[in-house]
């Protein structure tokens, strides 16, 4: 460490060869689980349990509905005997929730105390409680404090929001727990934070649709149609009233069946009869969804390759530090919106030493996103290096308003404040460490 200089924090430095190979700037959380044989069979019956749990709700709903409407019941059981099944499905329901009402009594204790309990997790965090293992069964994790934020957010910019996946900026300003969380962990909440009034007006449009051809499909005369689609809007629903408190609609393994069984749903929705007026609309119709359809297409697709060009970059540039530069710039021209690539463009500068380089590409990425805390503080620490005191405190005082938590930051400011100058080597370090030890959710 050279004379005046700074250690940051008392974290642990990583080796070199940890260091070299890491990409602290990778958007992949950095956690990582070493499963062993017991672990995986857990979550095999876990998902078995599931699956068979699911498959026995969603027939259980769709014969209700189905025995529920006396059309059905006529075609598949007879008048006679379907009124006798009516009747038997009515007493089996109300043992049913006897029993399960007594069931959960007994599992829940106390209903005081267990509302109370419930309360406490809903406040608390799994900190708190020295693990996560209860994740799916309580509501922890500081929600509450997430659900404030949100709520903060949403009455400050209560129109537009503050742009789709910027919660976490807007937590690490306003949270006061240590997680540094990349959402809301409720989709309502979320889109009023993020998109604001008119983003949920257009959500509260779709739903309402949803919900017109969903009652037309369960309105249809084929039993095993209505059958089917009570079944899937049934699984649907349960997936967006779980997406209220938690954030697993992100996991394409559980939000692309929610939606495959809803697309279900209005497949069944039945034709009406077509005139000619009424197929040239609907030849227009299907020239603006192929015309949708592409350009949402390209959409994904430049932040997808965006995203590989970051990543060629991340891997090669310690070879060919040109080429890696031209995939940055290229990467950020695909995805205007992101700052991500001049974050990583700046970080591979500082790991050079061309820190002219790394400042410009740590002040584009401010351009984009003018809350950047890692930007900010890198920024500060850049101009401590080079000797600019004055600006290095005013960078380091906002890197700390923007993460207030940010132990880092704080330690960077403190030592510039006392004029000693931050070791960008240190300082990049104690973040990776801080990055392999800590994961967003």
């Amino acid at each position: 460490m050279r004379p005046g200089a700074c250690a940051i924090s008392r974290c642990s430095r990583p080796s070199a060869q940890a260091w070299r190979s890491a990409r602290p700037w990778s958007s992949t959380p950095a956690r990582r689980c070493a499963w062993g044989a017991g672990e995986r069979a857990a979550v095999d019956d876990a998902l078995r349990a599931a699956l068979l749990a699911s498959l026995a709700v969603a027939i259980a709903v769709a014969c209700a509905i189905a025995l529920g409407r006396r059309a059905v019941r006529d075609a598949w059981l007879g008048p006679d005997t379907a009124a006798r099944a009516r009747t038997l499905w009515a007493r089996v329901a109300v043992a049913g929730l006897a029993v399960a009402a007594v069931g959960a009594l007994l599992v829940a204790g106390n209903p005081v105390t267990r509302a109370s309990d419930a309360w406490e997790s809903f406040q608390g965090s799994y900190e708190a409680r020295g693990s996560a293992e209860s994740r799916l069964g309580e509501l922890g994790s500081n929600r509450s404090d997430f659900y404030r934020v949100a709520l903060d957010t949403f009455a400050d910019e209560p129109w537009l929001g503050v742009g789709a996946d910027n919660y976490q900026a807007a937590y690490l300003r306003r949270g006061t727990a240590r997680e540094t969380p990349r959402y809301a962990h409720s989709w309502p909440l979320g889109t009023l934070a993020q998109l604001g009034l008119l983003g949920a007006l257009l959500v509260v449009a779709w739903l309402a649709a949803v919900a017109w051809a969903a009652a037309r499909a369960l309105r249809a005369t084929d039993p095993l149609g209505v059958a089917v689609a009570a079944g899937a809007i049934f699984a649907f629903v349960s997936f967006l009233v779980h997406g209220a408190g938690d954030w697993f609609w992100e996991f394409p393994a559980v939000a692309l069946p929610a939606f495959a069984l809803l697309g279900l749903t209005l497949a069944l929705v039945p034709a009406r009869a077509e005139t000619a007026g009424g197929a040239r609309v609907g030849a227009v119709a299907a020239g603006a969804i192929v015309l949708l359809a592409t350009v949402a297409a390209a959409s994904y697709w430049a932040p997808w390759e965006a995203e590989r060009e970051v990543g060629a970059a991340g891997r090669t540039w310690p070879e060919d530090p040109l080429r890696a530069y031209e995939r940055i710039d290229r990467a950020a021209a695909l995805n205007p919106l992101s700052a991500g690539p001049y974050l990583t463009g700046g970080t591979i500068a500082v790991r050079r030493g061309t820190l002219g380089v790394a400042d410009r590409y740590f002040a584009a990425a401010l351009v984009r996103n003018p809350d950047s805390a890692y930007a900010t503080l890198q920024r500060g620490a850049i101009a401590s290096a080079r000797g600019d005191d004055a600006r290095a405190i005013a960078l380091l005082r906002r890197a700390v308003v923007l993460d207030q938590r940010d132990e880092i930051a704080a330690a960077a400011l403190e030592a510039a404040q006392r004029g000693e100058t931050v070791d960008l080597g240190q300082l990049g370090a104690e973040l990776l460490a801080r990055r392999r030890a800590v994961g967003t959710g």
